[in-house]
């Protein structure tokens, strides 16, 4: 749901038009309910796995929209959590924009690699 091909099916869901990400995520009420199911992702997420520093959003449409996950939308949905709100508000989320960060952390992950084995 929180990809390009999600916007693009939320908006159709909402208005009935297939459009480009870019442009459903122009439409002010597709926004906000991909922003809602963005926040409750990464909720979901944080409660499964609990990060021990923050959470870090990479890529797609977040990296490209950072208002979207800046939005009131995101943060009610990402807090509204009941009896672990205490705990989400004690994960700092940050937001990578570099769009070759997947390639330099597996870079550094075979570099690693390479010195184990020596």
């Amino acid at each position: 749901m929180v990809s390009g091909a999600g916007v693009v099916a939320l908006h159709a869901a909402l208005t009935g038009q297939t459009v480009s990400p870019a442009r459903a995520l122009e439409h002010e009420e597709t926004a906000a309910w991909f922003s809602r199911f963005c926040g409750r992702a990464c909720r979901n997420y944080c409660l499964s796995v609990f990060p021990v520093d923050c959470l870090v959003l990479t890529g797609g449409i977040a990296a490209r929209n950072p208002w979207l996950v800046r939005s009131s939308e995101f943060g009610e949905s990402f807090n509204d959590g009941k009896e672990y709100r205490e705990l989400l508000a004690r994960i700092p989320i940050r937001l990578n924009t570099d769009p070759h960060i997947g390639i330099r952390g597996a870079a550094v992950h075979a570099a690693q690699e390479m010195h184990r084995s020596r």
